[in-house]
Parts: C-alpha cells; structure tokens; sequence
C-alpha cells in the first residue's frame, strides 16, 4: 500500500481546484506494491485483502447511548443496626460472658454488673408492695365502718389518702425498673427470687449481631455512660458512593448500580435508594445510598468499593463504536470505505459509552466505515503522512 501527501480533513475545507490539484499530486506519484495502490487518500485493498486482514465494516447510523457512571465509595454500618450498650445501672463487673466478635442473640446475657443503685431500686418496688398492701387493707377496714358510722368520716378520709399515696409510690418504683430495663413478667417474679439476686445487673444483647467493639473486663467499675460493647447486625450494610458535581445530572434515586470490590472479587447488584439533597461543603461532593444484602459477610464496614451506576439511555443522530475510531496525532480519525479500500476522515466527537461514542461531525448518516481492526488501516496509514503531519 502507498499513501498520499494529502486527504480530505473536515476541519480544513479545500477548493475544488485544491482538491483536484492534490489527486493529480497523489496520482501522478502512486506506486504499486503487493496490496495494491492508493490514490487520492485512499488506502487501496482488495475485498480478499479486507478479509484477509479480518477488516470489518458497518454502516453509520443512529443509536443509543448506554452510558454508565462509576462512583468511588465505601461499605459502612446499617446505623439503625448497630447499638452502643451502656449499664442502666453504675456498679462492679462480676461476670463478662461475651468476647470481641462473638456473635449474640437478641436477650443473651452478655456480663452481670453487681451494683448497690439496683438493689434499692428493687427494695423500694418490693417495700411499695407492701405498703400497698397493709393501705389497702386499712382502706377496705375505715370504709366499712364509716359507712356504718362507726368510725369518723376522717379515719375514712386517712385511710383512703394513705392508700393513694401507697399506689402513687409502687407506681414510682414501678416506673424505675420499666427504665432499667425490667419487664412486667419479671417484676411479678421478684418477690419469689433469691435475695442475692437483688444486686445484680444482666446486660443482654438488643438483637442478633456480632460484637465489634468490647470496653468491659471483669472486676470493673462501670457507670450510665460507659460504652462497654458495640454490637451490630451486618446481614445488611450500605454502601456510600461520592457523588461530584458533574454527575449529580447523571444520578438519580431508583438507578440500577452494581457494586464492585476488586480486592474480594465480588460484585452486587441493587439500587440508588437514597441521594443527599445537599453537597458537603469541604468536599463539594453529594452522597448515594445503596443497601447491600451481606448475609455472605463479605461485605465488611470499612471495605473501598466502585459503584457502576447505569444512567438514562440517551438517544443520537450518529452513534459508532469506539473500536471504529483511531487516534492519528491528536486528531480522531475514521476510516471511510470507499470503491477500491479505504480513505480516512477526521471527526469530532461527543458523548460516549464504554462501546459506543456520538460523532458530531466528520461523518454522514449511513456511510460505510470500518469497525473492527481499524488500527492496520492506521499502521498503513502511518507510513505516509496524513492532513500534512507526518508520523
């Protein structure tokens, strides 16, 4: 193959008496070699020199955009599945029965805190009972008799506020074990139960999890705002994509995104269920929400992850594979089929995909380009000189 000085550029427009001064040039100095010649800016090839080269051709048309967007990001904690437990009550550790990434079922009793705050508490229910109790009785006794007068209308009447300030007291007690954590059935219970069981404490997982974080060791003294264990449920987590600015066009809540981490070769699939309204003002970036099934337990907080998010199909005039287009320099170039080979053609371009790319210019509706291969046309071509460049 041979190729000529000059070839027709979109972006330089020549007269005609140019162009056909440039032909004469190509024509009068063309030489032949085993594929043939090239004249004009053709790259001459036979139909059996295509195939044999395994050239492929297709037409120029309209197509869709199937664009993709990738997202740096990072997996975190569910923060609705994850608990930071303190002791209701301050008091010495007797027992601690969970180790750093145990996994706990929801009411386990992960250690026993002896604390003296929770035996006076307990105290003060079981003396309400009792008071209400011995109130009661004397209520009942005052009332018959008032009305059988008896006995004074202000026995009656003492009695009676006595017994109201018994139950109002029980109810005080009540209501402070409801907030250390005691339910109904267990304060029906206390009455019958060990006095050494008075003082101690049971701190018991919220929900089936795993512990990741352990503050606690026996014979300590802890207190209401000691964090002795982090304890969270990572059948699910979310991954937090960075969202910049000349994306957040692109994204939008409900978009199909797959999850990538290359480091442990796994991928999800799921979708954008949450986009900040606001840009962070240090990073100038917004967040994406994606929820992640992690009942496989690879996906680990902490984890840097790379979501694909496919954005909406956009629909063009004049769409080509990228496998069509070389670089010739600093220009894009195509290659044109033409009656006897090729002629290359320079192009601008516009949107793209990972496969396809929008032409702008360069290039008309349905004519016939190579798309497959196209970088022997550029080996071929390189040898000469291409819109007055040599390379």
């Amino acid at each position: 193959m041979r190729h000529s000085q000059n070839v027709e550029s979109t972006h330089s427009g020549e007269s005609d008496i140019e162009h056909r001064e440039h032909n004469d040039h190509a024509e009068s100095s063309a030489n032949h070699d085993e594929h043939g010649e090239e004249e004009g800016g053709h790259i001459e090839l036979t139909d059996a020199e295509i195939s044999e080269l395994s050239i492929k051709t297709a037409k120029a048309g309209q197509g869709k955009l199937h664009r993709k967007v990738k997202l740096p990001g990072e997996i975190r904690l569910h923060p609705d599945k994850l608990a930071h437990i303190v002791p209701r009550v301050g008091g010495i550790v007797k027992k601690v029965n969970t180790n750093l990434g145990d996994h706990v079922k929801e009411g386990e009793v992960m250690a026993v805190v002896e604390s003296r705050e929770l035996a006076d508490a307990k105290s003060a229910y079981l003396s309400g009972l009792q008071q209400l109790e011995l109130t009661k009785a004397a209520y009942d006794r005052e009332k018959k008799l008032w009305e059988k007068n008896i006995s004074s209308e202000q026995d009656y009447l003492d009695a009676r506020q006595a017994y109201a300030e018994a139950k109002i007291n029980l109810n005080n007690a009540e209501q402070q074990l409801y907030a250390l954590g005691f339910d109904e059935e267990y304060m029906e219970k206390l009455p019958i139960l060990p006095d050494a069981s008075y003082t101690q404490y049971e701190i018991t997982a919220p929900f089936d999890g795993t512990v990741i974080n352990k503050h606690i060791t026996r014979g300590e003294l802890v207190d209401t705002s000691s964090d002795i264990f982090e304890v969270a449920n990572l059948d699910t987590v979310w991954a937090i994509l960075t969202v910049y600015q000349k994306n957040l066009a692109d994204v939008q809540k409900g978009q199909n995104v797959t999850i990538h981490a290359d480091k442990i070769s796994a991928e999800f699939r799921g979708v954008v269920d949450y986009l900040s309204p606001i840009v962070e003002e240090s990073t100038r970036t917004a967040s994406a929400r994606v929820v992640l099934d992690n009942s496989s337990g690879k996906w680990r907080p902490g984890l840097f992850v790379v979501g694909e998010i496919k954005t909406a199909d956009t629909e063009l005039d004049l769409v080509i594979p990228k496998t069509a287009v070389q670089n010739i320099g600093e220009e894009k170039v195509v290659f044109i089929k033409a009656e006897h080979g090729f002629k290359p053609s320079h192009i601008q371009t516009g949107r793209s995909s990972e496969t396809h790319v929008e032409v702008v210019s360069g290039l008309d509706l349905g004519q016939t380009i190579a798309v497959r291969n196209t970088f022997t046309l550029k080996a071929e071509l390189n040898k000469g000189s291409f819109g007055g460049h040599n390379h």
